[in-house]
C-alpha cells in the first residue's frame, strides 16, 4: 500500500511527515527527504531523530535528541513543490522535491527492522553536488571523533548512555568533511547511497552487504510481520483499510523492546509507557493477529512486577505485606519509577484492570495454560490490589470502589466512580475465572466474584441509566466501559443501554479527552464502535469508523485529537482503532482480543 500527499494536496496546518522507525529509532521524514528540525501541527510535534529509552536523568526524564540529517543545495532558493510518499508494506519512504533554480531531488530513504542503520539513497539533477550533513550534539553529551566517518558519545557519564553512530557512504569518491558535532559527506553522482548506523553491529551490517542485500533482508522482515495480519481488507472500505494499515505498521515499529508507549516523541510524555494506554494497542495486535508483539506489552509488566508489589505496600504500609500490585500510572524503563509529574492522576487506579484483562486475553482467555501460568501473578496481583485497598463496605453488605480519579475530565476523589468500578468488576472475574481453569485459590475465587456481583448491585445510577459516579451533572466516555474495555455488563443492559445513548447525545461536547474541540476524536470514535458492534448496532459501528478515518493525517496516521492537531501518530488510537475496524468488519463479530 501507498500513502502519497503532494504540496498540492496536502491538508493545510495538518501536514505530518510520515514516520519511520524498528521500535529502538524513530523518525518523520520531512517532505525533503530528510529530517530535519522543524515543527508540525501546529508546533505540538517536533521531526528529529528519537531513540526508545534514552532519556536524561532529569526530573523530566526527557528524550535525549540523536541529532538531524538533511541535503543542503547552495543557491537553491525554495521548495516549487513536492510529492511525499509512505509505502507501507516495504516501509520506506520517497520524496520529490523541485527547487526554484531548477534542482530535483529524488529521496528514498528506509529504518532497517532488524538493525539500528538508516539507509538514505539521493538522487538528484540540476546542481554540480549534493552535500548531506548529519548533525549530532545533544546536551550533556561527550563526542570523540574515532574516524571521519564515527563518533563515540557518552551523555551523562554515570547513566550508561554510550555508543558510537558512524555516517558514511559506500561510494569511495564521496568527499567527506566534519566539524565537532556535524559530518558531512557531499557527492557529484547523481545517485548516491548513504548509511546512517547507531551502533557498532548495524555498521558492521552495512559494511557487509550490497544495498540490495540490506534492503531484502529490511523487506523480508516486514513480510514476516504483514503475513501474520488477519485484517479483513478486502471487505474494507478504501480510507478505512489505509487508516487500519497504517496503524498496524505505526504500531510495530513503535514496539520498543520493553513495551509500546503512546509514540516515541517527545512530545508523547516522553515516550513514556501508560498501562492504560498501551492496553488499546495490545487488543489491536491481537485482533489483526500479531500475537507475540502484543504479548511483550504483558511480559513487559511481568517484569515489573517486584517494584510493583513493593510499592503497594510501601505506599499503603497500615496494610502489611502480601500479593497485591500498585503500578505507577506512568512507566519508565526502570522499574518501580513514576514518571508522572505530581498530579490528581496519580490516584488513578482503572488501568490496572487493563492489565489484568491484557494478560487474561493475551492467554486466549486461558486456552493457552502455559502463558496463563506465567502471566497469573500480574492477574492476581491486580485483583488482590483492589480487594485489599480499593473496595469499601459502606454499610453491610454494600460495597463500592473508594474515591479515586476516574477519567480526568470527571475531576478527583470521586468515590463508585462508573468506569473505575467496570474495571474492577471485570478484574474481579477474569482473575476468577483465570484461578478456576488453573485450580487455584479456591477462597479467592469465591471472594472475588462475590465482590464482583456485590459492586454491579451498587454502580452508580438513576432510575433510567448509569452514571459516571454518584450525582454526576456530565457525560463521560467511560459509560461505554461495562460493554467495553470491561464486558462486564450484558450487551441488552437497559441502563448501559441509556447511559451510551446520553454520551452520544453530549458527544460534541464531551468527546475529547480535554475539554477542547467539538467533535468526537479518533480514539473515541474507536471506542464507540466497537461498543456499537457488540450491542448489534453493525451499521452505526461502521458509519462512525468511516468518520473516524476521515479524521486521520495525510498518511492515514491518527490523531489524539486530529481536529486541534494533538499527538499525530497516536500509538493509543491506532490500537483501539485497529481493534474496532477488524471486529466490525468481521462476519461474526468476534475478534481474537474477546
Amino acid at each position: 500500500m501507498i500513502l502519497t500527499c503532494t504540496s498540492d494536496t496536502e491538508r493545510k496546518n495538518r501536514y505530518c511527515p510520515p514516520a519511520l522507525g524498528n521500535g529502538d529509532l524513530s523518525m518523520l521524514i520531512d517532505y525533503t527527504g530528510g529530517c530535519r528540525p522543524a515543527p508540525y501541527c501546529e508546533g505540538r510535534i517536533d521531526s528529529g531523530l528519537w531513540r526508545a529509552g534514552f532519556r536524561y536523568d532529569s526530573p523530566g526524564f526527557e528524550m535525549v535528541p540523536f541529532g538531524f540529517f538533511e541535503h543542503r543545495i547552495a543557491n537553491a532558493g525554495r521548495v516549487l513543490s513536492w510529492k511525499q510518499s509512505l509505502h507501507l508494506t516495504e516501509a520506506f519512504v520517497e520524496s520529490l522535491c523541485v527547487y526554484e533554480n531548477g534542482a530535483n531531488v529524488r529521496s528514498r530513504i528506509y529504518c532497517h527492522l532488524e538493525h539500528n542503520l538508516i539507509v538514505i539513497r539521493k538522487q538528484f539533477s540540476g546542481t554540480d553536488s549534493l552535500p548531506m550533513i548529519f548533525s549530532f550534539g545533544p546536551k550533556r553529551t561527550k563526542t570523540v571523533a574515532l574516524s571521519d566517518t564515527k563518533t563515540a558519545y557518552e551523555i551523562d557519564a554515570w547513566s550508561g548512555l554510550r555508543g558510537t553512530i558512524s555516517f558514511f557512504s559506500p561510494d569511495p569518491s564521496v568527499k567527506v568533511s566534519r566539524t565537532d558535532t556535524e559530518i558531512l559527506l557531499e557527492s557529484s553522482a547523481p545517485d548516491t547511497l548513504f548509511f546512517l548506523a547507531f551502533d557498532d553491529d548495524a555498521e558492521a551490517f552495512a559494511r557487509s552487504l550490497s544495498e540490495e542485500e540490506i534492503r531484502a533482508s529490511h523487506t523480508d522482515a516486514w513480510a514476516r510481520f504483514w503475513a501474520e495480519s488477519t485484517l479483513p481488507a478486502g471487505e474494507l472500505p478504501e480510507k478505512v483499510r489505509q487508516a487500519a494499515r497504517t496503524s498496524e505498521y505505526h504500531l510495530r515499529i513503535s514496539s520498543t523492546k520493553w513495551s509500546i508507549p503512546t509514540g516515541i516523541y517527545p512530545s508523547h510524555w516522553a515516550g513514556r509507557y501508560f498501562a492504560f494506554d498501551e492496553f488499546f494497542p495490545l487488543e489491536g495486535l491481537l485482533a489483526s493477529g500479531h500475537r507475540e508483539l502484543a504479548r511483550k506489552i504483558t511480559r513487559f509488566r511481568l517484569s515489573q512486577l517486584d517494584a510493583a508489589r513493593k510499592r503497594a505496600y510501601q505506599y499503603f504500609s497500615s496494610k502489611g505485606e502480601g500479593d497485591a500490585i500498585r503500578i505507577v500510572w506512568e512507566t519508565l524503563e526502570e522499574p518501580g519509577i513514576e514518571g508522572a509529574p505530581a498530579g490528581f492522576w496519580l490516584e488513578h487506579i482503572f488501568h490496572m484492570a487493563n492489565v489484568a484483562l491484557g494478560a487474561w486475553h493475551c492467554s486466549g482467555e486461558g486456552e493457552d495454560l502455559d502463558f496463563l501460568h506465567e502471566v497469573w501473578p500480574l492477574i492476581r496481583g491486580c485483583a488482590e490490589f483492589y480487594r485489599v485497598f480499593s473496595v469499601e463496605e459502606k454499610e453491610k453488605g454494600r460495597f463500592v470502589v473508594g474515591k479515586c480519579t476516574d477519567l480526568e475530565r470527571l475531576g478527583a476523589a470521586r468515590e463508585n466512580a462508573f468506569m473505575t468500578t467496570c474495571g474492577v468488576i471485570a478484574t474481579f472475574r477474569a482473575a476468577a475465572d483465570a484461578a478456576e481453569r488453573m485450580q487455584l485459590d479456591p477462597e479467592l475465587r469465591t471472594t472475588w466474584r462475590s465482590l464482583a456481583g456485590k459492586l454491579t448491585e451498587t454502580l452508580p445510577q438513576n432510575d433510567r441509566a448509569y452514571l459516571p459516579y454518584p450525582g454526576c451533572p456530565d457525560q463521560s466516555i467511560g459509560l461505554f466501559s461495562g460493554i467495553f474495555p470491561y464486558g462486564n455488563l450484558h450487551a441488552d443492559d437497559p441502563k448501559q443501554r441509556a447511559a451510551i445513548e446520553n454520551f452520544c447525545a453530549t458527544e460534541q461536547k464531551f468527546g475529547n479527552m480535554y475539554p477542547i474541540g467539538k467533535s468526537v476524536c479518533t480514539w473515541y470514535a474507536g471506542w464507540k464502535a466497537i461498543v456499537f458492534r457488540r450491542i448489534g448496532e453493525i451499521e452505526k459501528a461502521k458509519a462512525v469508523l468511516s468518520l473516524a478515518a476521515d479524521e486521520t493525517g495525510c498518511f492515514s496516521e491518527v490523531f489524539e485529537i486530529y481536529e486541534t492537531g494533538h499527538h499525530p501518530w497516536f500509538c493509543t488510537g491506532e490500537g483501539i482503532l485497529l481493534q474496532a475496524i477488524c471486529e466490525t468488519w468481521k462476519p461474526d463479530g468476534k475478534s481474537s482480543a474477546r
